[in-house]
């Protein structure tokens, strides 16, 4: 049984004067699956980043790990973010994030392009897109950068770059002789000319980032959960001023009254002692009285 790509990765692309042609799938089928590791030390802990590639048919499972641990079949592109602690070797590893970076659920677009990341040229090379479904809210897809390489012979590893990692975007770069296109020379003035790119979005990402670098996409305008946020937090400083105010107010209003409460009851207690006073002043000088007369 001869072996077929799971897509057709075979691209036609006319400018005025020439036709090209690429067909990748030689390619893809030499290198069925292949995985392309990234280490990063990340104190305490050292993190590897392995890329399993297989766009000729889609990874196969893996029996050993379960399902969660690992790529759906479908995926042309998994990266599987592995974390250790190098201080603890007793430690098994640990896998914190599976990604499908590209599925077969979506059929790939080609570009001829120009430049790879805003600052190395490559003139007429290939670019491939796979799409691939969300992950942490974000559509994933991977770019392969394919360049024409006629010294390679193709004979062990794939000469494959990883260029960054950005907002869901996984770019590699790909060298080989299957990416040098066949040329054709057409007639002048039938070819369809350099907008025949298959790929409208052509969105490249910032020039030079470091990889595995996830950087913000500044927002063309204020979303509406931060304008939300400030109008609740504007509310509760409003209140939180207003409690003091007016608790302040009502402190001052009651320890007033209870000053005059007390002045009052002063003065009470003071008319009140006075009274008694006067009182046991004349009762005494009535008994003084009774007591003379019944002395005489």
């Amino acid at each position: 049984m001869t072996a077929e790509c799971s897509f057709d990765y075979q691209h036609n692309y006319s400018n005025t004067t020439h036709s090209l042609t690429y067909n990748l799938c030689p390619l893809f089928l030499r290198y069925e699956s292949f995985k392309h590791e990234l280490d990063e030390d990340t104190p305490p802990t050292h993190t590897k980043y392995v890329y399993e590639i297989a766009l000729g048919r889609g990874i196969e499972k893996d029996g050993t790990l379960p399902t969660d641990l690992q790529c759906p079949s479908t995926s042309l592109v998994c990266l599987t973010v592995i974390n250790t602690r190098p201080n603890h070797p007793s430690e098994p590893a640990r896998i914190i994030q599976v990604v499908s970076a590209a599925s077969g659920d979506v059929h790939p677009k080609f570009r001829v392009t120009n430049t790879t990341n805003g600052v190395d040229h490559e003139e007429n090379h290939l670019q491939l897109t796979v799409y691939g479904p969300q992950y942490m809210e974000q559509r994933q897809k991977a770019i392969f950068h394919m360049v024409c390489d006629k010294d390679s012979d193709e004979a062990s590893n794939p000469k494959l770059e990883f260029l960054y990692r950005w907002n869901g975007t996984h770019v590699f770069k790909w060298k080989s002789n299957y990416a040098c296109p066949v040329t054709t020379t057409l007639p002048d003035g039938t070819g369809e000319g350099p907008g025949d790119s298959g790929d409208e979005e052509g969105s490249l990402p910032p020039i030079d980032p470091e990889p595995d670098e996830h950087l913000p996409t500044p927002p063309t305008r204020t979303p509406l959960w931060l304008i939300g946020t400030i109008i609740f937090l504007f509310a509760m400083a409003l209140r939180i001023i207003l409690a003091k105010k007016y608790t302040r107010r009502l402190r001052t209003h009651v320890l007033g009254s209870l000053r005059r409460r007390s002045r009052e009851d002063e003065h009470l207690l003071e008319d009140f002692n006075g009274k008694s006073l006067l009182n046991g002043l004349k009762g005494g000088v009535s008994t003084s009285s009774q007591s003379q007369r019944y002395t005489a």
